[in-house]
């Protein structure tokens, strides 16, 4: 059974709907000026100096790993990170690197740029006031890329994009409650103390959020698609990559990783997978994958 109650606290643990017609219960006054604000966010970069400075590096292969890690240093959380990542038991129990260009080269470039990505992003999934709602986001989105980009390596797709239209997927979440708590004497009283309509004003919202961010930070249109359409890519007439994102959130509600919505059928049974060529011992091979992908 799922739970009906529809708050903050419930994101991730499997809720129904209350608000069958969410358009209604956002007035266009809250909707623009949510979305208003919601691009005022994204004029903030979404990689830091230090990752940008990396990531422009390793697109350029003149460029050694140990330039790279002499950029990573300028930055110690996130040098303790690489090394914490590049000694995890992800890597099979490899012997241990203390230097940072011995954990670059063990990550890998295209490991790397997801390293970036997924750091980056757990600052924007930070909701200070909901901590719950902050950790299950990041569990989520987290599984969510991964999923993707596994996915999207079945179907002979671009895994990096996926990778990080799955991590943002759910960004409006954070950013819709935030501006929540931002805003108050600027939004209709009743979103301040009623939890049930806060939490319906950025369910109605938090896709159209989450693509007002992507286009802010000059993601790819694929990734802004998916962000904005992967709840319903069929009927939303969607592009490859939210069909990638919509089985990767099915994929991880499977098992257990944060279930949003019930099942309504057996997910090989689904168009969207079937579409992807994910039958039956595809999602059992990628469900095996993804427990060794995941902390």
């Amino acid at each position: 059974m799922f739970n009906v109650s529809r708050t903050a606290a419930n994101y991730g643990n499997g809720v129904c709907d209350l608000f069958p017609d969410e358009e209604d219960v956002v007035s266009p006054e809250t909707r623009e000026l949510l979305l208003f604000h919601a691009g005022k966010v994204g004029e903030v970069p979404l990689l830091p100096t230090v990752a940008r400075e990396i990531m422009a590096m390793l697109g350029d292969p003149s460029v050694g790993m140990a330039r790279v890690a002499l950029s990573a240093r300028k930055d110690p959380a996130m040098a303790a990170n690489l090394l914490r990542v590049a000694n995890s038991a992800a890597f099979g129990g490899a012997a241990p690197v203390s230097s940072i260009r011995e954990a670059l080269v063990r990550i890998g470039i295209e490991g790397t740029k997801r390293f970036l990505y997924q750091t980056s992003t757990a600052r924007i999934l930070a909701v200070k006031a909901r901590p719950e709602l902050a950790a299950r986001l990041q569990e989520r989105s987290v599984a969510v890329a991964h999923a993707a980009a596994r996915i999207a390596q079945h179907h002979g797709s671009d895994p990096d994009t996926a990778f990080l239209a799955g991590l943002l997927h759910d960004v409006g979440w954070a950013v819709g409650y935030g501006l929540l708590a931002r805003l108050p004497s600027a939004l209709p009283p009743e979103l301040a103390t009623d939890e049930t309509r806060a939490f319906a004003t950025v369910d109605a919202l938090h896709t159209e959020i989450g693509a007002t961010l992507g286009r802010c930070w000059n993601l790819s249109p694929s990734a802004v698609d998916a962000i904005s359409g992967h709840h319903q890519p069929m009927e939303r007439h969607a592009g490859l990559m939210a069909h990638i994102v919509y089985a990767a959130t099915h994929v991880c509600d499977s098992m257990g990783i944060g279930p949003v919505e019930p099942p309504s059928l057996e997910l090989a049974d689904d168009p969207v997978m079937q579409r992807l060529r994910l039958d039956r011992t595809a999602l059992a091979q990628l469900r095996t994958a993804l427990k060794l992908d995941l902390p």
